[in-house]
């Protein structure tokens, strides 16, 4: 299998796992698909990967990673491709919504439910839900 391929099937789980509240899987198989995109001298390839870590990492409500992945992903599509393009917008976009975000912790982490209340079974867009909103993935 070649390497896009690879780093596509990566990115499809990681998505899926995300999505089914596996977030600890999910970052590491993007990390991995990272590790590959590295390999392959792309670093748009690496910062469409790095801006995914990091609306993922906002969902998580981990302020501080999301930062640290969006703000190298937007350097990549500067020093490569400038700022004049629609994948460094949509970057610094998520990036400003990283900086602005509340601290480590969020809505998501904390199910708010009365004492002695069983916790739910979380649906299968549970994950889709927590997204920080008008954050975007990029395919």
């Amino acid at each position: 299998m070649c390497a896009l391929q690879s780093i596509r099937r990566l990115c499809r789980s990681a998505v899926e796992a995300h999505e089914a509240g596996n977030r600890v899987n999910a970052d590491f198989l993007l990390h991995q698909a990272c590790v590959l995109a590295k390999g392959l001298h792309s670093p748009v390839l690496e910062a469409k990967l790095l801006n995914t870590r990091g609306v993922f990492a906002m969902a998580n409500r981990r302020r501080q990673a999301a930062v640290a992945f969006l703000a190298q992903a937007q350097a990549k599509v500067d020093a490569r491709i400038g700022r004049n393009n629609k994948l460094y917008a949509v970057i610094s976009s998520n990036l400003r919504r990283a900086e602005l975000s509340g601290g480590d912790a969020g809505p998501c982490d904390r199910q708010e439910r009365p004492a002695g209340a069983s916790a739910e079974i979380p649906s299968p867009d549970a994950g889709r839900r927590c997204l920080p909103r008008q954050s975007t993935i990029l395919q």
